[in-house]
């Protein structure tokens, strides 16, 4: 088991993971039905996207966050160690996440709708379980 999947189960939170234009991948840390925290990992327009890489770092950025406790990381300011930033992919929208490690997030639409729906299916999932008797 490696040391993140250890933080998982000791947190008892699950990762709910989602990519726009293999450019961002985002990770949000579940308990229950709240959102603890969401990690950020940005591809550089030099590199190859790689699903299980993007994943990793964005995971660690979320842990990050329940970590302490709150947000770090702004997008680019703490990455580059130059007077402009390099050149960001054109599909990726910068000013939809401020951090790339947030606590407690203020969650953006499409991960309200995740949520939403992945809320929805448990609750199907319990309903077929339990024969739709309480």
């Amino acid at each position: 088991m490696t040391k993140q999947q250890e933080h998982l189960k000791r947190l008892q939170v699950e990762p709910i993971y989602y990519r726009e234009h293999d450019v961002i991948t985002v990770c949000l840390l579940r308990h229950g039905g709240e959102i603890l925290a969401r990690g950020i990992a940005v591809c550089s327009p030099l590199d190859q996207f790689v699903k299980k890489t993007g994943r990793d770092k964005a995971l660690g950025m979320a842990l990050r966050a329940t970590k302490r406790g709150e947000d770090s990381e702004p997008i680019f300011a703490s990455r580059f160690h130059c007077a402009a930033p390099p050149p960001v992919h054109p599909l990726y929208k910068a000013e939809e996440f401020e951090w790339r490690s947030a606590y407690m997030p203020i969650l953006t639409g499409l991960e309200k709708q995740l949520l939403s729906k992945i809320l929805s299916r448990e609750a199907e999932t319990c309903l077929r379980n339990d024969g739709g008797t309480k």
